[in-house]
């Protein structure tokens, strides 16, 4: 009966009907107000946890690299650049306090840091492009069958504080020095007053090579927590090898140095995973390089004309020496206070023609070659069908190969990227004051 009544008083009372009607307008009105607010608080939290980290800086073959994971790769590079360059720097100064010599590439590359250090734009395209080559050389290694493993990055980690659980790595051995031969009468009397081979022979040719640079400015390293440069061998350790505890107190005061920039051990082993996989890469694709093979012993002057190269050679002619013509006119300032003395130069080093003409010259033969970086005199002062071939050399050989494999794959990736990373770059740990400059 109450339920019936109840009806009635509905039925008859319009009033109810039409209140739940507006309630109806009502609600979706103040949910739409509430989301607004919601939207406008929360829209920071979304931008900085979410929407910005999300963000894509770059595409290549279609494989996404986010702005996350490009701060997170550049913060590490330049903490583990900072900490290269004040070692560097360090010793750079030891050096010249104890009056030893500084090599020229070593103060370039300081130099060149700084610049790049100082430089966000410089060093964020650096990095952005260092990613890049990350996620191509990531497929490639599938395709080569290379892999990396935890245990590999583990065992970096551990190598580079010098913890070696399995014992010391055994010493390398010294390689043999090659013993040079006894310079034959001949090659006495080129050393002491060169001769003129019966013809001249101006040839358009390139000069010595330099090795492509199709990889990105920074080379890849494993530099933690020393830095070291190309492709790594087994570590030799100097100092007394640590225990597990001492270990682990090392690894944990290096990951404090990372903490206060939002980096973890995560963070860093992937760091470690590309370094590793570029060593690999490089590995394979360099492995035929020869460590022997026929060389040819070089020397040249080096001028701006072929006048200049004229002059040179009849100044040789009249008697002075190439050690006092090279001196006093050749531009090749590596070689210049050496008699312009190149060396034994294997195939490769010396660029286009150049190579075949002094591979074909006889010994004592001296010939002006033009190129693009000017006229040059030279003379081949010995061959040798099956040299060892000089370490520095090999590595400029490796370098080519692996650009020669590598610069094909980046120019046929189909790579996009996108400026948001440009206010994304760290600028802390701050670069310190040089002592050695």
């Amino acid at each position: 009966m109450a339920g019936k009544n109840q009806k009635n008083m509905n039925q008859g009372n319009p009033r109810g009907t039409t209140g739940w009607k507006g309630w109806r307008i009502v609600i979706p009105t103040i949910a739409a107000i509430l989301g607004i607010m919601v939207g406008l608080v929360g829209r920071p939290y979304l931008d900085q946890y979410v929407l910005v980290p999300n963000a894509v800086v770059a595409k290549v073959n279609g494989q996404s690299i986010s702005l996350s994971q490009f701060e997170k790769y550049a913060q590490l590079s330049r903490v583990e650049e900072v900490n290269y360059y004040s070692r560097l720097d360090q010793y750079i100064n030891l050096y010249t306090q104890y009056g030893l010599n500084v090599s020229t590439t070593m103060t370039q590359q300081l130099a060149q840091m700084k610049t790049e250090l100082n430089d966000p734009k410089v060093f964020g395209q650096s990095v952005l492009s260092k990613m890049i080559d990350n996620v191509l050389l990531d497929s490639q290694a599938k395709l080569l069958g290379i892999s990396v493993t935890d245990a590999d990055i583990t065992k970096v980690l551990q190598d580079s504080f010098g913890y070696f659980p399995n014992g010391s790595p055994t010493v390398a051995p010294t390689p043999t020095s090659y013993i040079e031969p006894t310079f034959s009468a001949t090659q006495l009397s080129f050393l002491a007053t060169p001769t003129l081979a019966p013809e001249l022979l101006p040839t358009a040719t390139s000069t010595l090579a330099e090795p492509p640079t199709a990889t990105p400015t920074m080379e890849p390293t494993i530099p933690l927590p020393t830095e070291t440069s190309g492709p790594t061998e087994t570590p030799i350790p100097t100092a007394t090898p640590l225990s597990l505890q001492d270990y682990q107190t090392a690894f944990n005061s290096y990951m404090a140095q990372l903490t206060p920039y939002g980096l973890t051990e995560a963070d860093l082993r992937m760091y470690i995973y590309f370094q590793l996989l570029y060593n690999k890469v490089f590995a394979e694709v360099t492995k035929d390089v020869p460590t022997h093979g026929p060389q040819v012993w070089v020397r040249h002057i080096l001028v701006a004309t072929e006048a200049e190269a004229n002059t040179a050679l009849t100044r040789l002619q009249s008697g002075e020496t190439w050690t006092s013509v090279a001196a006093d006119i050749s531009l090749d300032s590596y070689s210049s206070s050496y008699g312009g003395d190149l060396g034994w130069v294997p195939h490769g080093i010396l660029t286009g023609e150049l190579d075949k003409v002094v591979f074909a010259m006889k010994v004592g033969e001296i010939r002006i070659v033009s190129d693009s970086s000017g006229w040059h005199v030279v003379q081949v002062l010995g061959k040798n069908p099956d040299r060892p071939i000089d370490q520095n050399y090999i590595s400029r050989l490796q370098s080519i190969a692996y650009s020669d494999w590598y610069s094909p794959i980046l120019s046929s990736a189909n790579t996009t990227t996108y400026p948001i990373w440009q206010s994304h770059v760290p600028t802390e740990p701050v670069l310190p004051t040089s002592t050695s400059q």
